[in-house]
């Protein structure tokens, strides 16, 4: 009974970076805005329990994650925006599943969720 249960809890325990290895490379989807479809893309990268990466401004710059963290399928992170000379922290938490993952997005205290794919 203890070798089956040492095979499980090794087992999960390996399955634990493999998720958090799914979230490595480039996502993206469009977001419905007042002005119209705007791209929106990131690049994750798993480092054990750290997320690190970047999203993709609307001019095209590489705004860098904050505080990012890996927990099994579930991923967290910040993003400090200037906006026009305002301060703007989007805190988000996604969970992965497959090739897709939801993001929940907090602005100005305000919640939002999009769905962004892999691209690669």
């Amino acid at each position: 009974m203890k070798h089956t249960l040492a095979l499980v809890v090794g087992f999960m325990l390996l399955a634990v970076p493999a998720l958090a290895a799914g979230v490595d490379g480039t996502w993206s989807s469009m977001l419905d805005a007042t002005m119209g479809p705007v791209p929106i893309a990131f690049e994750f990268r798993a480092e054990g329990d750290k997320l690190t990466g970047t999203m993709l401004g609307m001019d095209g710059t590489k705004i860098p994650l904050a505080n990012g963290k890996v927990e099994g399928d579930k991923i967290s992170y910040s993003v400090n925006i200037d906006a026009g000379g305002m301060p703007l922290e989007l805190i988000c938490k996604g969970v992965l599943a497959g090739a897709e993952i939801k993001i929940d997005m907090e602005v100005f205290g305000m919640p939002f969720s999009m769905v962004v794919k892999k691209a690669n």
